[in-house]
């Protein structure tokens, strides 16, 4: 399983629901608007979209344009298209880090 580079598609748009992203090859193809989007945080490949995705998707949805459940809609076909591409691990976002509570004992 490798990683697919991000490249852009002039023929595909963006809806809220859907990315208009398309497996070609080793690419991931993504409609010019998206891909203006993803170059301005440095987004370059589709596991980096998908950590992106998991870390901000209200960030994605104002850029778009979007309501928060179109980028929802959306990244869940993504990752549907993604799954037997990249490792699992990478498209679960990951878990929620434990902070402790309290004081802590005098040592």
């Amino acid at each position: 399983m490798s990683d697919l580079a991000i490249v852009v598609d002039p023929r595909s748009q963006v809806d809220p629901g859907s990315f208009g992203a398309a497996v070609d090859g080793a690419n991931l193809t993504v409609p010019a608007e998206l891909h203006l989007i993803l170059r301005r945080y440095d987004i370059r490949t589709a596991r980096d979209f998908v950590s992106f995705l998991h870390a901000s998707p209200s960030g994605l949805a104002a850029e778009l344009g979007w309501g928060l459940e179109g980028v929802r809609r959306a990244t869940s076909g993504l990752l549907g298209m993604l799954k037997d591409i990249l490792p699992q691990n990478s498209l679960q976002p990951p878990p929620a880090p434990r902070f402790a509570r309290g004081a802590r004992r005098p040592a």
